[in-house]
C-alpha cells in the first residue's frame, strides 16, 4: 500500500497539464485517458486537492515575483511616454502611473524584517497632491 501523501505519475501529469497546458479540463482527461468518474474521485481526494492547491499557490507566487520585478520597468516606460507624448496622452500616462502605484502599494506583502535601503535611493512615491499638480500643469499646457 502506498503512503497517504503519494500520488500516481498520472495524477501528477494531470495536475501539470491543468496548470500549464492551456487545454480544457475535458481535453486533459482525454489525453490521459481518464474517465470523468475517476477524475471526480480524484477531485474528492484530499491528497490530490492538496497537491493541486500547492501547485496553484506556487504559480501565484512565481507570477507575483515576475510582476514585482517588472513594475519599475513599466513605470520607466510610462515616464518616458510622458516626455514624448502630447498633453492628452501625458495626462493618461500620469493617471496610469498613479493607479499603478496604488495597486503596488495595496498588494505589497507584509515585511517581517527591517529593510535597509541604500543611502542614494530616492523616494519614488507620488502623493495625491503631487499627482494633482502634475495633472494641473499638463492641463495648463493645453
Amino acid at each position: 500500500m502506498r503512503k497517504k501523501t503519494d500520488l500516481t505519475k498520472k495524477q501528477f501529469d494531470v495536475i501539470e497539464d491543468l496548470l500549464t497546458s492551456g487545454m480544457r479540463e475535458s481535453e486533459i482527461l482525454q489525453k490521459h485517458k481518464i474517465s470523468s468518474a475517476l477524475y471526480n474521485k480524484w477531485i474528492n481526494d484530499e491528497n490530490f486537492i492538496c497537491q493541486l492547491e500547492n501547485r496553484i499557490a506556487v504559480a501565484y507566487k512565481r507570477n507575483a515575483a515576475r510582476i514585482a520585478e517588472n513594475v519599475s520597468k513599466a513605470a520607466d516606460v510610462l515616464t518616458n511616454k510622458i516626455e514624448q507624448a502630447d498633453v492628452d496622452v501625458a495626462k493618461k500616462v500620469c493617471l496610469d502611473l498613479a493607479s499603478l502605484q496604488k495597486q503596488v502599494l495595496a498588494n505589497q506583502p507584509p515585511v517581517h524584517q527591517k529593510t535597509i535601503l541604500p543611502e542614494n535611493k530616492t523616494d519614488t512615491t507620488l502623493s495625491d497632491e503631487a499627482a494633482g499638480k502634475i495633472l494641473a500643469a499638463l492641463a495648463e499646457d493645453k
